[in-house]
């Protein structure tokens, strides 16, 4: 499915998975997915739930109870690819409302956790 997108920089693996024992081949076509794709579009004065676990470090981390429209970023969050990171806030993710929509289709959105961002114009 994601294929159809546009990973940028990132890009999908064909990879073998194996049971428990190691040995056993899994039935099955499975890739792992490289998030190679980044963006500088977080805006971190205007995410409540963010924090900085290393005060002396520009890193952000988001905290676990974090809601829709808690991530803010700018308008460049809207162009290029369908599924990137910020090198400036960690542990987390962006996909497109189009491949969100797909995701849903799919039914596969629920294990992802996925929050709606606030997009902010910059001054």
């Amino acid at each position: 499915m994601l294929r159809q997108f546009d990973l940028g920089e990132g890009a999908l693996y064909p990879t073998k998975m194996f049971q428990h024992d190691r040995t056993t081949p899994v039935k099955g076509e499975y890739f792992c997915l490289n998030f190679g794709a980044t963006k500088q579009a977080f805006v971190p004065e205007y995410s409540p739930r963010a924090y900085k676990p290393y005060p002396t470090q520009d890193i952000w981390q988001l905290s676990l109870n974090s809601e829709d429209d808690n991530i803010a970023v700018t308008k460049i969050a809207m162009d290029g690819p369908d599924l990137w990171a910020d090198p400036d806030l960690r542990n987390a993710f962006f996909p497109s409302d189009t491949l969100v929509q797909a995701l849903k289709a799919a039914k596969l959105t629920r294990r992802f956790g996925l929050q709606k961002c606030r997009v902010i114009r910059e001054n």
